[in-house]
């Protein structure tokens, strides 16, 4: 009996751990989704940029194009004339098409973030189910929630270093440039949430440890 509670607690930890790590990766990832807005804020300042750098320079550019006209040829012409350099240029006013690639792409993954939200979710609420099916209801639930609390920790302490640094160190400054904010604002609304879970399960671990405590001076007593 002893070896099938045992087993029961480990799996009701790792189901917990694991509802909860995927509950909390679809929470960053749908919030991004639905803030992708960010994004574009952050185009806008690159084609304003674009745009003042066009009209400090329109001699200069005039001049080249002229050149470049009479010498196609030249090295740095085709350089200039080059697809992704004219891209720039001609969408800086104009509604941007590589955004709404970005956008476009990060959508279709909306439905996988909300599936992976609903696998959490089973999977927390199965641990849960083993806790208390191994130990009964208020050990059970206090173990399950004291694992929970570790766990949201971890998390914590994951997102609030880990991401940010893996991000910063991986990505070129120009992608962080555009993107940065967007991420860093989704971090952050993840965090809070990470942060209510984890007091929450703390306040819900000590409430049940006392009621456990009362429990067994209640029938020590009774004896």
């Amino acid at each position: 009996m002893g070896f099938w509670k045992g087993v029961g607690k480990f799996f009701g930890g790792v189901f917990i751990l694991l509802g909860l790590s995927i509950f909390i990766m679809a929470y960053f990832g749908n919030y991004a989704i639905d803030n992708l807005d960010l994004i574009e804020g952050d185009f806008s300042v690159g084609d304003e940029t674009v745009n003042e750098f066009l009209d400090n320079n329109k001699e200069e550019l005039e001049m080249i194009e002229e050149y470049c006209k009479q010498n196609p040829d030249e090295e740095n012409c085709k350089v200039l004339e080059s697809p992704t350099v004219m891209a720039v240029f001609d969408n800086a006013s104009n509604e941007d098409p590589i955004l709404d690639t970005i956008k476009n792409e990060i959508r279709e993954f909306r439905i996988y973030g909300d599936m992976m939200r609903l696998f959490g979710i089973v999977f927390f609420f199965l641990g849960l189910f083993l806790y208390i099916l191994s130990e009964g209801w208020i050990v059970g639930m206090r173990n399950a929630s004291l694992v929970s609390f570790i766990g949201a920790t971890v998390s914590y302490l994951y997102y609030r270093y880990a991401v940010p640094g893996t991000l910063t160190s991986f990505l070129p400054n120009d992608i962080m440039d555009v993107i940065g904010n967007w991420i860093l604002t989704s971090l952050n609304h993840t965090l809070n949430m990470v942060l209510t879970l984890g007091v929450t399960f703390l306040i819900l671990t000590i409430v049940l440890y006392i009621l456990h405590k009362k429990s067994l001076e209640k029938t020590s007593l009774e004896k």
